[in-house]
């Protein structure tokens, strides 16, 4: 989570989800902890009944991590309280990027530790969705990118100019056969 993701250093990658029914929950999701990275993901062959949202792919600015090469296909929903689709990197609404806590190891020593790196920003790649069914909904998708950029710096060290939303971290969205009624 956060800190021990980006030190652990590890991505979650090569996942199959397949042939689930899913009856009341979140949705099928990705993040927010994810700042190791997620990649090579397929889902595939789900029902759902009485679920918040279907896909929901999630993060914030300061917890970095890149969501990559992501399939979302054959599902069919019924009974959707939110969005079917939404993609947020406001997850947390974050209030500070250096909030700190206290940690508690194992050995019984106390570790101060930044719960955000104040320069990660994550990004969401190359996610398809295709073949998906929806019956009941109050919302069909939400794209919402960062909205606050607090001194930020992009791969090339570059600063980023700060602005009131920026999508230009959400990127290489497709859509296909989306039906909702």
């Amino acid at each position: 989570i956060n800190y021990f993701g980006r030190t652990f250093g590890r991505e979650s990658k090569n996942i199959i989800v397949r042939n689930v029914k899913i009856i009341n929950g979140m949705g099928l999701s990705i993040g927010s902890e994810m700042s190791g990275n997620v990649s090579n993901v397929l889902i595939e062959n789900i029902e759902i009944e009485n679920i918040l949202r279907v896909v929901y792919v999630k993060s914030e600015y300061g917890r970095g991590g890149h969501v990559k090469n992501i399939t979302y296909r054959n599902i069919t929903a019924q009974n959707v309280r939110e969005n079917v689709i939404e993609l947020t990197m406001n997850y947390e609404n974050l209030k500070s990027p250096t909030l700190k806590h206290n940690f508690d190891s194992s050995s019984n020593n106390n570790y101060n530790f930044l719960a955000m790196n104040e320069t990660a920003i994550p990004k969401f790649d190359d996610i398809r969705i295709e073949n998906l069914f929806v019956n009941k909904t109050k919302n069909v998708f939400s794209f919402d990118g960062i909205r606050k950029l607090h001194n930020a710096k992009n791969d090339d060290k570059n600063p980023v100019e700060s602005s009131s939303s920026s999508s230009s971290y959400i990127k290489n969205i497709v859509l296909n056969n989306i039906q909702v009624n």
